[in-house]
């Protein structure tokens, strides 16, 4: 399966900026007049003899040419019947896969989490071509630090940097303590407007929302973000339910790991915690709140849920292989291996036990419960999509161990096949 996907981001390169359209409606189409409204300046680049990979209709459309011109794909049809512009620029693609654009849509390339290393701006810019030599074309940035985000659109739109189209929230809407640096903090409902229009002032594309903003202050964000038309989407705080969050218009809810919490029978749930006693460490509390959310699932509940979501059309992104990686972290794994000598050494060494805040205070018990919750996330995600409920592809890369830029979104959508 590699070398396949491989053999398909070699020959999608060049398409990063091309529109694509429903393939089976412009199988049999040339557009000859095309030609005669081309610049001379214009570069025209033609794929021919190419297996193109109808994602629509789920179909490999054999010996296929694909000409763009500029940065407009203008024509996708069989080999035989196109006549090739002069000058065309042509790649032989027999025996390789074209396929459109990917996208990831949760990354952190400037994870707030990593700023305590203070990592030179050179060594940060590295992450960015790892997504267009992976095939993924456009990210959605979930948070860091806008000044960076804007320094990095700005360049790869001059050309002066290799990287993705980047939809970014700039920095984190949090509660009043936010658990990241950077973070806009709203501990009531009025702060709340006020860091709305404060993040549109400065022309983030949506807003994103954190776990600890309290329940009031949510609800006034959410009231605020429609009145403006901004969009906004992240963790469901704490003190909401997911369905709460989709019904005040959240566009998209983020990690399968925050959905057991209001699946399961939280009586039983906190019954277990207690039983523990008042001398419990807060590892030996996480450990049984997380059997407790797989043993207690309840299975009717939660599928009310998941239709409610669906009706309102919510997606979810339920990011499994950021879940994988910490609950079976393995330097050894060949897949890591590999791609870890491409990552500026900042990178490389804070995803370290001794660095990382995910991994300081990993034992052999906390290990096998992240296993567990890997297992009820998998369930979740493959239940949500049963539901009807549209799944994004979303890695989380940036301070989560080994979960490369690029090369990590191949690996999500096999998460997401495999639940």
């Amino acid at each position: 399966m590699r070398a396949r996907l491989a053999a398909a981001i070699a020959a999608l390169l060049p398409l990063a900026t091309g529109t694509g359209t429903g393939l089976a409606q412009t199988a049999d189409i040339r557009l000859p007049d095309a030609w005669g409204s081309r610049s001379d300046s214009t570069e025209v680049l033609a794929f021919t003899h190419v297996t193109v990979v109808d994602v629509e209709a789920g179909e490999l459309l054999e010996d296929y040419t694909v000409v763009i011109d500029g940065d407009r794909i203008v024509t996708v049809a069989r080999s035989l019947v196109v006549l090739l512009p002069p000058g065309a620029s042509v790649v032989d693609a027999t025996g390789r896969f074209l396929i459109p654009g990917l996208w990831d849509m949760h990354v952190h390339p400037d994870d707030p989490e990593v700023w305590e290393l203070d990592p030179a701006p050179a060594a940060r810019d590295l992450f960015m071509p790892q997504f267009p030599l992976w095939g993924v074309t456009a990210v959605r940035d979930m948070g860091g630090s806008w000044d960076v985000i804007r320094d990095w659109r700005e360049r790869i739109a001059r050309g002066d940097l290799l990287g993705p189209r980047i939809v970014a929230a700039g920095p984190l809407v949090d509660g009043p303590e936010p658990m990241w640096p950077g973070s806009v903090p709203v501990p009531d409902a009025e702060t709340a407007v006020r860091a709305v229009d404060s993040l549109l002032a400065v022309g983030v594309d949506f807003i994103k929302v954190y776990s600890l903003v309290p329940r009031a202050a949510f609800f006034a964000l959410a009231e605020r973000a429609r009145e403006r038309e901004a969009a906004f989407a992240g963790h469901v705080p704490n003190r909401v339910d997911p369905v709460e969050a989709a019904e005040a218009g959240m566009n998209s809810l983020e990690h399968a790991v925050l959905f057991p919490r209001p699946l399961a029978d939280m009586e039983a749930v906190r019954d277990g915690i207690e039983a523990l006693g008042a001398d419990a460490t807060d590892d030996q509390r996480r450990g049984v709140f997380i059997r407790g959310m797989a043993r207690h699932y309840d299975a009717d509940r939660a599928w009310e849920t998941y239709m409610r979501l669906a009706d309102l059309g919510v997606y979810v992104t339920p990011t499994l292989l950021v879940s994988r990686r910490n609950a079976w972290f393995d330097p050894g794994h060949p897949d890591v291996a590999a791609q870890l000598p491409y990552m500026p050494e900042y990178i490389r060494r804070w995803w370290t036990p001794e660095e990382n805040v995910h991994l300081r205070d990993r034992t052999p018990e906390s290990a096998r419960d992240m296993q567990i919750l890997y297992a009820t996330m998998s369930r979740i995600t493959a239940e949500m999509h049963s539901a009807g409920i549209p799944l994004l592809v979303g890695t989380d890369t940036g301070g989560n161990p080994h979960v490369y830029p690029g090369f990590t979104v191949h690996e999500e959508m096999e998460e997401l096949v495999a639940a």
